[in-house]
């Protein structure tokens, strides 16, 4: 049986608060590699496809992030590194079908320009994702100029990224 979305957030919260919070990138590494943590984020990516693949749109939003946050940021600083591919392309999958058949809600249609904008040859790599490439570069500023209806507030990562860059700052970029 599945985690529930809740104790995810729990656990990925408490291994937030295990990351180093300095150090050059080699010490980080070595940290994250002697107390397991890079397993450990790939373990929480792992419980959200597994919610991903029932519909849930926070757990598909979560998933996403993570295997974005790991092409687009070095591994010292996130802790996510050697995602499982298979998962990822699942994750990239359901995101595309979700796409292809208008379902993205205006918070994952928001995120997907700026993931793109940051990191467009990966998802370029999966040429067959029709819906998931429009759907990036579609509306490619609006990432600039909406401002979600969501908080962040207790979404792991995903909030942290997105509150750390300044979500709230919107016109003329972040």
């Amino acid at each position: 049986m599945p985690m529930k979305l809740e104790e995810i957030t729990r656990k990925e919260t408490e291994l937030l608060h295990r990351m180093p919070k300095g150090g050059f990138c080699e010490e980080r590494d070595e940290y994250l590699k002697k107390h397991d943590l890079y397993k450990e984020w790939q373990e929480i990516f792992t419980h959200y496809v597994e919610i991903a693949t029932t519909g849930d749109i926070e757990a598909i939003k979560r998933a996403l992030f993570f295997l974005w946050y790991q092409c687009s940021e070095p591994n010292q600083l996130s802790g996510i590194n050697n995602l499982d591919e298979h998962l990822v392309e699942k994750v990239l999958l359901i995101v595309d079908k979700l796409a292809e058949s208008h379902e993205l809600d205006s918070e994952l249609k928001w995120m997907l320009p700026y993931y793109y904008s940051v990191a467009e040859w990966y998802f370029a790599r999966f040429q067959k994702l029709n819906g998931l490439l429009a759907a990036s570069v579609t509306n490619k500023e609006l990432w600039q100029t909406e401002k979600p209806k969501s908080t962040f507030i207790n979404r792991g990562q995903l909030g942290e990224y997105w509150h750390s860059i300044g979500h709230n700052r919107v016109t003329g970029g972040l």
